[in-house]
């Protein structure tokens, strides 16, 4: 069975979908619970300060552009010169964590002339996310899966569903069972 659970705030959904886990998980006859939110993973966190970046002819863009070739390797770039173009890649190289602030020292392009040091126009951190994000409707939502033991029927489950009663979620969110479970009589 699976319960797909809707929201605006991931960390709201992360929440409620533990919860939802864990009372499953106590739940006679559900075996294997899941969820499809899978948080923790590293990420670089870059707040760009639009303010600063402007008076100092750096768009957001060539940020993002920086940082997707240090971070991911390689991006195809053509390159003309006397009337001929031809193809280029750069490559980011993988530093030791002993470099942890090569990101900062990265130079950014300005439409004033010149460089600029990324830190001069964003602040960066390391923090965790998700490894995806799942959406339906335009709203977030994780799904947390779970199987039954065949010689438990399904509707001895019923008392979990319903946006009603105890069972209702927060203003904002809904949830609702797909696969077999849609199908059950209630």
């Amino acid at each position: 069975m699976n319960l797909i659970i809707r929201g605006p705030d991931l960390a709201q959904l992360a929440l409620v979908s533990n919860r939802v886990m864990t009372a499953m998980r106590q739940t006679p006859g559900l075996v294997d619970v899941d969820s499809s939110l899978n948080v923790g993973n590293p990420e670089l966190q870059v707040r760009v300060n639009r303010d600063k970046a402007s008076d100092l002819g750096v768009a957001v863009a060539d940020v993002a552009r920086a940082l997707r070739i240090a971070v991911s390797g390689e991006e195809d770039i053509t390159k003309y010169k006397e009337g001929t173009s031809y193809m280029k890649s750069a490559c980011g190289c993988a530093r030791p964590a002993s470099e942890r602030g090569h990101s900062r020292r990265l130079m950014v392009p300005s439409a004033r002339g010149g460089l600029v040091r990324l830190d001069n126009v964003a602040e960066l951190q390391r923090g965790t996310g998700p490894a995806q994000i799942d959406r339906y409707n335009r709203q977030r939502q994780v799904t947390v899966a779970a199987n039954l033991i065949p010689t438990k029927p399904l509707e001895r489950l019923s008392a979990m569903s319903g946006n009603s009663g105890p069972n209702r979620p927060a203003s904002g969110y809904d949830y609702y069972f797909t696969g077999r479970a849609r199908s059950s009589p209630n």
